[in-house]
C-alpha cells in the first residue's frame, strides 16, 4: 500500500513537475511576449514623442503663419484704404480739371466777346475820330463863313453909316 501511495505520489510529483515545466514554459513565453510588448511600447512612445514634437513644431509654424497672415491682412486693409483715398483724390482732381476746363471755356468766350467789343469800340472811335475831323473842318469852315459874314456885316454897317 505504501508503494502504491508512493507510486501515486511519484505520479503526482511527475504531474506537478510536468505542470511546473508547462507553467515555466508558459512563463518564459509570457516574459518573451512582455519583452516584445515593452519593445513595441518603447517604439510607440518614441513615435508619440516624435509626433508630439512635430505637432509642437507645426503649432509654432501655424502661429507664425497666422501672424504673417494677419500682418498681410493689415497691410491689405491699409492699401485698400489708401486706394480709396487715392481714388477720391483722382476723382476730386478730375472734377477740378472739369471745372477749370469750364472756367477756361467761359474765359475764352468772355475774351472773344471782349475782343469783339474792343473791335467795335475801336471802329466807333475811328468813326468818331473821322466825324470829329469832319466836324472840326466844318467848324473851321463855318468860322470862316462867320468871319466873312461879320466882315461883310461890318462893311455893310460902315456903308450904311
Amino acid at each position: 500500500k505504501l508503494e502504491a501511495e508512493m507510486d501515486l505520489l511519484n505520479e503526482k510529483v511527475e504531474d506537478v513537475n510536468q505542470q511546473l515545466d508547462l507553467v515555466e514554459q508558459e512563463k518564459a513565453q509570457k516574459e518573451k511576449e512582455c519583452i516584445q510588448l515593452d519593445s513595441e511600447l518603447d517604439k510607440l512612445n518614441d513615435n508619440l514623442s516624435k509626433s508630439n514634437k512635430e505637432k509642437k513644431g507645426l503649432e509654432e509654424r501655424l502661429g507664425e503663419v497666422t501672424n504673417c497672415l494677419q500682418a498681410e491682412e493689415d497691410k491689405a486693409n491699409r492699401l485698400s484704404k489708401l486706394k480709396i483715398k487715392l481714388e477720391s483724390s483722382v476723382q476730386e482732381a478730375s472734377d477740378e480739371i472739369e471745372k477749370q476746363k469750364s472756367a477756361r471755356a467761359d474765359l475764352d468766350k468772355a475774351k472773344r466777346k471782349t475782343e469783339a467789343d474792343l473791335k467795335t469800340s475801336q471802329e466807333t472811335v475811328q468813326n468818331l475820330t473821322g466825324s470829329k475831323a469832319d466836324l472840326e473842318k466844318t467848324v473851321v469852315s463855318k468860322d470862316k463863313e462867320i468871319g466873312q459874314m461879320q466882315q461883310k456885316g461890318e462893311e455893310d454897317r460902315s456903308q450904311i453909316a
